[in-house]
């Protein structure tokens, strides 16, 4: 007990060295406990809502092809690898600008799942990257969404990027955080 209930959670998880963190989430928004966990966490967390079944049949990774991203993609390729699950990489493009861009992302998790030996299947929406991510994980009915998350310091480690907050808040499926150690 006591005033800030994630350093607990922080201090735990750094002395026995834990390589993820699974948190719960009972409303529509990740509380401020779990938003503070995923800021300063050592390793991946898991978010986990009230009812969602976790399984690994079909993983989803949101890329940006950002090195946040790109760590995220070697994350759920290794998932994949393991469970022998079908993988599935979505990039959202805002504007038709960002089309090309979008496209590069997507193959790249690709071209490095396909070197593991996972079937990657991609996906190249346009719209606003959090309603995409969430319809796309909908509509292929996955077992879990992985996404990274900037490793930020100070302050800032208190909140994680936006695309993956309003996830982890539209979705009612399992979302992996990985971030830069």
């Amino acid at each position: 007990t006591g005033p800030e209930p994630y350093k607990y959670i922080i201090d735990e998880a750094i002395k026995n060295s834990v390589d993820l963190i699974v948190l719960g989430k009972k409303g529509v928004m990740l509380g401020a406990v779990g938003k503070k966990v995923i800021g300063n966490a050592p390793c991946k967390v898991l978010v986990v809502p009230v009812g969602a079944t976790l399984n690994f049949d079909k993983i989803l990774i949101a890329t940006d092809g950002s090195v946040y991203s790109n760590i995220a993609a070697s994350e759920a390729i290794g998932t994949a690898k393991r469970f022998n699950s079908e993988l599935i990489a979505v990039s959202v493009a805002k504007r038709d600008s960002e089309v090309a861009y979008a496209e590069e992302a997507v193959k790249a998790v690709k071209e490095s799942g396909e070197r593991e030996g996972v079937k990657v299947q991609t996906v190249v929406a346009k719209g606003e990257p959090f309603e995409q991510i969430a319809d796309v994980a909908n509509k292929n009915a996955v077992g879990l969404i992985v996404m990274g998350t900037y490793g930020k310091t100070g302050i800032e480690k208190f909140f994680m990027g936006s695309v993956t907050e309003r996830v982890i808040g539209t979705v009612a499926r399992p979302v992996m955080v990985v971030k830069k150690k």
